[in-house]
């Protein structure tokens, strides 16, 4: 008799162990993951602003034509914008590549993101998707674009590796 509860108790405790194994396999998978990426190495700036200078200073300098000129931004690219913030590049981007462009504006911060939907609104601005990024992944589409722009962000990045290596699979071969 009570080697017969103590079978029957076997039973459900192997349930209990397999489950609690692979529970413990599926956390070290994900922790290899995750450690596959090495940490930053460096300190990470925090965020202080959506914009870096004035827009008219920038221009004057003549920052972002000179930007697209070196980088061959013409009509028919696909390009993205890391780390958007109030779209100084998104909205240059967007004229020089005219109607029908693929532009992808990606920040980590919502708030920004709100900020330059209403902006693109205001000024007429079409063919920009906005994408809510994380600090490890921009989430772009595989192979949506040809080209990024990072401009002043690369310092805020907290985990540059899988960022960047987020962001390749996104370029187009």
């Amino acid at each position: 008799m009570a080697s017969g509860r103590h079978v029957r108790w076997i039973g459900p405790a192997r349930v209990v162990v397999a489950a609690c194994l692979a529970a413990v396999y599926a956390v070290g998978a994900l922790a290899d993951e995750n450690s596959r990426f090495p940490p930053a190495g460096r300190p990470v700036a925090p965020t202080i602003s959506s914009a870096y200078s004035t827009e008219a200073a920038r221009d004057q300098h003549g920052e972002a034509e000179g930007v697209m000129n070196r980088l061959g931004v013409v009509p028919g690219r696909r390009v993205a914008d890391i780390g958007a913030g109030d779209g100084y590049y998104t909205v240059r981007l967007a004229r020089r590549l005219g109607a029908g462009a693929a532009i992808y504006a990606e920040d980590v911060s919502q708030e920004y993101l709100d900020r330059l939907a209403a902006r693109l609104t205001r000024e007429g601005v079409a063919g920009v998707t906005l994408v809510h990024g994380t600090p490890s992944d921009p989430r772009l589409p595989k192979q949506s674009v040809e080209l990024a722009v990072m401009s002043h962000v690369y310092h805020e990045i907290e985990q540059p590796y899988e960022f960047l290596y987020r962001l390749h699979a996104a370029l187009a071969p």
